[in-house]
């Protein structure tokens, strides 16, 4: 009489184990995760606008060379599912924070675009404003090249009084653009708010 064949629980379960350690420690796995790690890369890279490039290299680029030097040595020598996984986790980290510098790049290059148009608003409004203070015949009286009336110096004189008395008050409104600027920007981040104030500040002097 044949004996009964008996199959142990540990033969069941370490033939699928086995065959997924071999899956990830396979030379066509680790390549494809290669190239994985580097399409991801470029595309993390990619979120950082073209202006901001020379500042992600002093921000990311340590973490960039380093990372993909450790990632790639691991995958290299990975013979087992935990390097492999390790390998996993550091790109996966660096890929994030890559990412992350380059949306915050991008959304301080949008805030300072949204500045600069304002910007570019509120001095053409400023323009309109004082248009009708002009003291261009004044200076052309000092020239020499037009004679003025008593009644076009006493008009002049009333122009300059009012143009000054609108000087302030434009001077108030710009001062509380500054400010609301600065607070506006001090959202996208505390280098850009910093970076505004001292280029108004070198403005001025």
């Amino acid at each position: 009489m044949n004996e009964p064949v008996e199959f142990s629980p540990s033969s069941k379960s370490t033939a699928p184990l086995t065959a997924s350690s071999d899956f990830w420690c396979r030379r066509s796995t680790r390549l494809l995760l290669f190239f994985l790690h580097l399409v991801f890369l470029i595309v993390a890279v990619s979120f950082t606008p073209g202006s901001h490039a020379f500042e992600l290299g002093q921000v990311a680029g340590l973490i960039l060379i380093l990372g993909c030097l450790f990632s790639w040595a691991v995958l290299y020598h990975a013979q087992s599912p935990t390097l492999v996984g390790i390998f996993a986790g550091v790109a996966i980290a660096q890929i994030a924070f890559i990412a992350f510098v380059g949306l915050q790049f991008r959304f301080e290059e949008k805030a300072l675009q949204a500045v600069s148009a304002d910007a570019v608003r509120l001095r053409q409004q400023e323009a309109a404003t004082v248009a009708p203070f002009s003291m261009d015949p004044l200076f052309e009286m000092c020239s020499g090249t037009r004679v003025l009336s008593l009644q076009e110096l006493t008009e002049l004189r009333s122009r300059g009084q009012q143009g000054r008395a609108k000087l302030q008050e434009l001077e108030l409104n710009h001062q509380q653009w500054l400010e609301r600027t600065e607070s506006r920007l001090r959202t996208a981040g505390p280098a850009t708010a910093r970076n505004f104030h001292q280029g108004v500040a070198s403005t001025r002097a």
